[in-house]
């Protein structure tokens, strides 16, 4: 193989990749890149089994088509301290006494020249595509604000698989996606996303990361076509592969369902303070108490141990309700950063052990909830 390409265009799409390959791993050509240079096109491959990503590229020119293996960290770091330049890049395959054969990859820059050893890239896992048979186009902005506003929610745990990703549910009237560590559930929507099925697939937390660092524009769509156990999005410059997590699905917009009796709304920004405050000073554990009384409520989290607490009082409405419950302040500040609209509407009840955190907006479509301590 034989081509030239920017170092930069190129630079940014390996430190994309170099988030799927391992530099510790019992298999050597899983912290590879795999280069495939085709006529007008170069494909750059990482693995590690579970998640595999392409990354395409557009090169200056193309003299030899070809495939070719190559240390992912050596090379990342050969191109990242090139100047912004056409760079050359090709292999050499020799043929030794031994019957092995040797091959080299050399990076030519307009100052310098730079080799490093490479792999046959029949040895590269192969990857593992879906079967055509749920396909469906969703607009990229739809599936980040989906999984930045769920992710922090999953717990990746191997006793429970089944918490350990991102919830994507395909229905006829909307799509959804949420996650659930056991305590606490998070759920986004967009109804402007249909499909002719109704199915849910898992897709793994760590897959669920990679994709939100891909994106390079919100203005585009993605395709996402899955079977029971893989899943396939392509994006605009790159296309991502995963196993999906094969466990059986939890119904966890069913928690959303349930009832409240205690209302307030208030400012957003002035209750995620008040609870971030408190927490400071207050309760080694994280646990906050919120107390709802007409016309106010009151954020306040003690440590006994060091003799210190904070508390806060905040204007709230209400609808002549009150009530008071314990939460896990982490987790309150977690669903309250999330939200982006001004006020934020909390409810709970006495019967049930979950306290939900909404924005007052219809134009978001975002629910939390957090599980009571008391």
């Amino acid at each position: 193989m034989k081509f030239k390409i920017n170092s930069k265009q190129l630079k940014t799409k390996l430190e994309n990749l170099s988030k799927v390959s391992k530099q510790k791993t019992s298999l050597p050509i899983l912290s590879c890149f795999k280069i495939n240079v085709q006529e007008r096109n170069i494909e750059v491959t990482a693995t590690d089994l579970d998640i595999t990503l392409v990354a395409k590229v557009i090169p200056e020119s193309v003299n030899e088509e070809g495939f070719v293996c190559v240390d992912a960290g050596s090379f990342l770091d050969i191109i990242k301290k090139i100047k912004d330049s056409v760079v050359e890049i090709y292999s050499e395959e020799k043929l030794l006494p031994s019957g092995q054969k040797k091959i080299n990859v050399f990076v030519v820059s307009p100052s310098g020249k730079f080799k490093m050893v490479g792999y046959d890239a029949e040895d590269f896992p192969q990857v593992h595509d879906p079967i055509d048979e749920n396909l469906v186009t969703v607009p990229v902005i739809s599936i980040s604000q989906g999984i930045g506003k769920t992710v922090h929610a999953v717990k990746v745990d191997e006793y429970r698989p089944a918490l350990g990703g991102v919830y994507f549910n395909f229905q006829q009237d909307k799509m959804s996606f949420s996650g659930t560590d056991g305590y606490r559930v998070a759920v986004c929507y967009d109804t402007s996303v249909k499909s002719e099925m109704n199915k849910k697939v898992i897709l793994p937390k760590a897959a669920a990361s990679v994709f939100n660092s891909l994106l390079e524009s919100d203005d585009i769509d993605a395709e996402i076509m899955f079977d029971d156990k893989n899943i396939r999005i392509d994006l605009v410059g790159y296309v991502l592969y995963s196993k999906l997590i094969e466990a059986t699905p939890m119904d966890i917009e069913m928690v959303m369902k349930q009832e409240s009796e205690v209302f307030f709304t208030t400012k957003t920004q002035d209750l995620l303070f008040a609870v971030d405050r408190c927490l400071t000073l207050g309760n080694m554990n994280g646990v906050v108490d919120v107390n709802v009384l007409l016309g106010e409520v009151l954020v306040s989290s003690e440590n006994v141990d060091f003799d210190s607490s904070g508390e806060e009082r905040l204007i709230c409405e209400n609808k002549q309700s009150s009530g008071m419950f314990k939460c896990n302040g982490r987790f309150f500040v977690e669903a309250l950063s999330k939200i982006s609209t001004e006020n934020v509407e909390v409810s709970f009840s006495t019967t049930n052990p979950m306290v939900f955190v909404n924005p007052t907006e219809i134009t978001e479509n975002y629910t939390m909830t957090i599980m009571r301590l008391a």
